[in-house]
């Protein structure tokens, strides 16, 4: 459960087995309660991002 304006970085819905039998997955960044897009100044569609994941908060 994640309260209201929580960033989740989620494996998406989305996705296919390839020829090779590898699974692709998309990966989902929501903002609960708000827009992740927005708040990452409006990426462009396929625009790489990076990220570094935090050992705690």
């Amino acid at each position: 459960m994640f309260k209201r304006s929580s960033f989740s970085f989620a494996p998406g819905s989305s996705g296919w087995l390839r020829k090779d039998g590898e699974k692709v997955i998309w990966m989902e960044l929501f903002l609960r309660g708000g827009n992740a897009w927005e708040r990452f100044g409006q990426p462009k569609v396929n625009q790489i991002v990076t990220y570094t994941k935090l050992e705690s908060l």
